[in-house]
């Protein structure tokens, strides 16, 4: 048994699980072992058509103030600057746990190669000789996801391949050590952790170029503006607010709010107190109540907004 791909995964919706199973089909018709690992218990098609599965329930989602990823953007209203802040969950500690479960798991088993790759991986021909090609130690590049530089990492943990000897290496990986020394050391995601360990214990042998993603949007893959924006029902305008505050901007076109039972207008970015109570009239005059919009935070997250100094 020359090589084992390892599927890390969190499919909780019809069109990850999709992705998941293509994966999977993909990997037999190569003829290639398969071990999976999730944290939501899948349909026993799936289980079946795998070599190895491990289910873990426990999903360790890092939180404010644990440690989380911080996502901000500026409003200029009447020459005042205000930051909108949304301090959001770190996903990393997830992954980092899948593979040291996995690395526990294979201390038995007796490949030779183990090759990673998350289930939203888009894995090509190319890839899978290169993998076939190289039994060693291999390591990829992340892209630039939407012009942010800050996205691009090295390596990436959504496809790499380990020795044996490397692949326990991963039992190294440490919860505390991830939250309390992440921004002392430089790293700050999982990627900055896994490249702590390989540049402590393992070595790269081969680099593949930039890998993609099958395009699936994730709960931490929400671009900045989704972080800073509640108002998902139109493009009238945008919405942020705290628990003291509201910042109604980038409006289309001057628009008919009524707040606190109050008819107001606004045709420029504005920082009102959090009202009680918030709605819009649409093209037919008609009032659209979206109070709900105030409460609607995804859970795991934290916003605020600060006057910038």
């Amino acid at each position: 048994m020359s090589n084992l791909v390892c599927i890390t995964s969190h499919c909780n919706n019809s069109e990850k699980i999709q992705f998941l199973k293509e994966k999977i089909k993909l990997l037999k018709q190569n003829k290639k072992n398969i071990l999976l690992i999730s944290h939501i218990p899948l349909d026993k098609d799936i289980v079946a058509s795998v070599d190895h599965f491990i289910y873990d329930k426990i999903n360790p989602l890092l939180q404010y103030p644990e440690k989380y990823s911080v996502v901000w953007k500026l409003i200029n209203i009447n020459n005042d600057a205000w930051r909108l802040i949304s301090y959001n969950p770190d996903y990393g500690w997830c992954h980092l746990n899948q593979l040291k479960i996995i690395s526990n798991y294979c201390k038995k088993l007796q490949y030779e190669t183990y090759t990673f790759f998350n289930y939203d991986t888009l894995i090509t021909d190319d890839i899978l000789k290169f993998v076939r090609n190289t039994k060693y130690n291999i390591f990829s590049s992340t892209p630039t996801v939407q012009d942010n530089p800050l996205t691009a990492s090295f390596p990436n943990v959504i496809f790499f391949q380990l020795k044996k000897d490397d692949l326990e290496k991963l039992v190294l990986f440490d919860k505390i050590e991830y939250i309390e020394k992440s921004n002392i050391n430089g790293f700050r995601n999982a990627e900055g952790y896994l490249k702590k360990i390989i540049d402590e214990k393992i070595k790269i042998y081969k680099t593949y170029p930039e890998l993609v993603l099958h395009g699936v949007v994730s709960e931490h893959s929400r671009n900045i503006e989704d972080c800073v924006n509640f108002n998902n029902e139109n493009n009238y305008f945008r919405l942020f607010n705290d628990d003291k505050f509201i910042i109604l901007y980038e409006l289309i076109n001057l628009i008919k709010f009524n707040i606190n039972g109050e008819d107001i207008f606004v045709s420029s970015d504005t920082i009102l107190d959090l009202p009680k109570q918030i709605g819009y009239y649409d093209y037919d005059d008609k009032l659209i109540d979206i109070t709900y919009i105030l409460n609607g935070k995804l859970e795991g997250y934290k916003h605020e907004i600060r006057k910038d100094n």
